[in-house]
């Protein structure tokens, strides 16, 4: 018998800050996928990747240099051509450099686009909060009317509660440049901004809530919300969490960009956008106890005795698979016992045996897992035979639900 090593004495771990996403917790991340593409599809919004490293130039131009996001928690260095790179801290700065680059701004108008992608910043780790995070988020550029703000903030909002979370907006309007420069000559006397706006703005924002009432958005008006990052103008939310102790708990945000593609190079193009965080949601979801659909189950089990019926059964699998049959197998397991009781753990609805009789006869067993309850049927036959099978369990499922 072999020797067996002695562990290393150096173990290399996870990286400070940073998060494994184990198979137990895919079921969340599976699930929010899901809700996002599905909203995603249904408001005519189109998938984009963008690199994970950026030039630096990029962040500090669009984000803001006196911004924490860049001037204190960006990943920053320098590669072997010299050029200074970085991890992106947010993606809306690589969405608007994509979207110019590629002559988008020539497209129809607006351009709908949405992400599912990690964003890296150095920020002192604690509960909901790694250095690398997770974000999904959705940009319209293009588009000026301010019934667009409010169904950003409403597909934000839907979003959030189909996650079966109980969300309210917090929003703003921190108007444009010359409003902003209004209140910092007030600053003296605390102003909020939206009493100060410009009609222009303030009649945007005006338009902006009176949507949302027609779409029954719960939200309060916070003159605090400005985000934290240098290129929002006009309308600003957050989607925020209400706990049973009244603390509210920022999920996402997000806001009007109008100058941010004119900032990057490309011509005058209004623009508005949000992210949400998925670790912050998970962890809410789990608080809250969110529903979650019920967790994968193979329709069919192969088991097998013996060398020969171990051959038999790949070609098996692959019938089955090639019909879209849901399968599990542990191929390597001998014991038919042993088999069976990973069918059962599995939650197979099905069980297919295959020993050697059944390779002699041409045949396999089909086991109900439920009742125990087994038949003999030809193998030719197998495939058929588990499509009608699980096609009258369905119909069984459905009618007990229905009582």
């Amino acid at each position: 018998m072999p020797k067996v090593k002695k562990a290393s004495k150096s173990v290399i771990k996870l990286v400070k800050g940073m998060k494994d996403i184990l198979p137990n917790e895919q079921v969340y991340w599976e699930l929010i996928r899901n809700k996002v593409s599905a909203a995603a599809r249904d408001y005519g919004f189109q998938y984009i990747d963008t690199p994970v490293v950026e030039a630096t130039a990029l962040f500090k131009r669009a984000v803001g240099e006196e911004t924490d996001a860049v001037s204190k928690e960006m990943y920053s260095f320098v590669d072997q051509g010299g050029e200074k790179l970085s991890l992106r801290p947010e993606n809306t700065a690589g969405v608007v450099r994509a979207y110019i680059e590629h002559g988008m701004l020539n497209l129809p108008q607006p351009v709908k686009l949405f992400y599912f992608a990690p964003q890296f910043r150095h920020d002192k780790p604690q509960a909901g909060r790694y250095r690398q995070f997770w974000q999904f988020g959705f940009e319209v550029l293009g588009e000026n009317d301010p019934i667009v703000d409010a169904q950003m903030i409403s597909l934000s909002y839907f979003i959030l509660q189909e996650l079966g979370l109980n969300v309210e907006v917090q929003v703003n309007s921190i108007g444009d440049d010359n409003c902003v420069k209004k209140c910092q000559d007030l600053a003296k006397d605390a102003p909020q901004t939206v009493d100060h706006l410009c009609d222009e703005c303030n009649k945007h924002f005006t338009s902006v809530l009176e949507y949302l009432d027609e779409l029954d958005v719960k939200y309060n008006l916070n003159s605090k919300i400005v985000r934290g990052l240098d290129y929002y103008t006009r309308t600003a939310w957050e989607i925020v969490e209400t706990s049973e102790e009244g603390k509210l708990n920022a999920l996402g945000g997000g806001g009007r960009y109008d100058d941010l593609v004119y900032l990057m190079g490309g011509r005058q193009t209004p623009a508005i956008g949000f992210a949400c965080g998925v670790e912050r949601i998970i962890n809410k979801m789990k608080d809250v106890k969110a529903p979650l659909p019920e967790n994968w189950r193979p329709d069919v089990y192969v088991a097998t005795l013996g060398p020969e019926a171990r051959k038999k059964a790949l070609h098996l699998l692959l019938e089955l698979r090639k019909e879209n049959v849901s399968v599990s197998e542990d191929l390597a397991k001998t014991g038919l016992k042993g088999q069976l009781e990973s069918a059962d753990k599995k939650g197979a609805r099905f069980a297919l045996i295959l020993g050697q009789k059944e390779i002699v006869d041409g045949t396999v067993l089909i086991r109900d897992m439920e009742n125990g309850v087994q038949e003999v049927v030809d193998i030719k036959k197998a495939v058929k035979e588990v499509q009608k099978r699980l096609e009258h369990h369905l119909i069984a499922k459905v009618l007990k639900k229905s009582k």
